[in-house]
């Protein structure tokens, strides 16, 4: 009873918090004045709410997040859904070969997969190394931490690769660790972008192969 009246309590007084920081640019008063007590209020509101509330409000900035326009043919649109979907069915090792086949098509070199789930490739003289997790939900922070434990030291810049959409708090626990996270939304452009210059039957029929693992 005492928990239940404490997380209602963190509510009453969240909500409260960020009531004032909405409305506190619209009081009177210097403007800069405002908006600074307004970032104030909304800051405390957030870490006052309990922690199924905050999880709740970074899933909502996250899904209100503009996606990027991609100009899609409807023979892209659909190779791209297709070949998402296969890739969801792969294994972390066999989505490791799949991402180096999408690599080669995009005009990567010197590919090299050390260890299983590891691929190491340079472009336009710069190099990369790809750690690619393959997942049934959202990259966490818990998921970057646990591909970083298992991954060695990265040769120029470090990406995660996943088949899922990444959290906030991952990309942020990436950032932290010097490291991208390419997620799902990134490897439809990139399977996008293979298609551009080459012949969409034969991009599919190969990737195909893979993806039939």
């Amino acid at each position: 009873m005492k928990k239940n009246k404490t997380h209602a309590g963190r509510i009453i007084v969240g909500t409260i918090f960020l009531m004032v920081g909405l409305t506190a640019p619209f009081d009177s008063g210097p403007l800069s004045d405002n908006l600074a007590a307004g970032v104030v209020a909304l800051v405390m509101a957030y870490f006052i709410f309990p922690k199924n509330i905050r999880a709740w409000f970074l899933g909502l900035f996250h899904q209100r997040q503009p996606a990027q326009p991609q100009k899609l043919n409807a023979d892209q649109t659909d190779f791209v859904t297709y070949e998402l979907q296969k890739v969801d069915q792969l294994s972390a090792t066999n989505f490791t070969n799949y991402f180096k086949l999408l690599l080669t098509k995009l005009g990567y070199a010197h590919l090299v997969v050390i260890p299983a789930v590891q691929l190491q490739a340079t472009h336009k003289n710069l190099t990369y190394t790809f750690y690619c997790d393959i997942s049934n939900s959202p990259f966490s922070a818990q998921d970057v931490n646990a591909c970083l434990q298992q991954a060695a030291p990265a040769v120029g810049q470090g990406i995660l690769v996943t088949n899922q959409m990444a959290t906030p708090h991952a990309i942020e626990a990436a950032q932290a660790r010097h490291y991208q996270i390419w997620d799902r939304s990134a490897l439809a452009e990139l399977l996008a972008d293979s298609t551009v210059n080459v012949s969409n039957a034969t991009l599919a029929h190969d990737l195909e192969n893979w993806a039939d693992f």
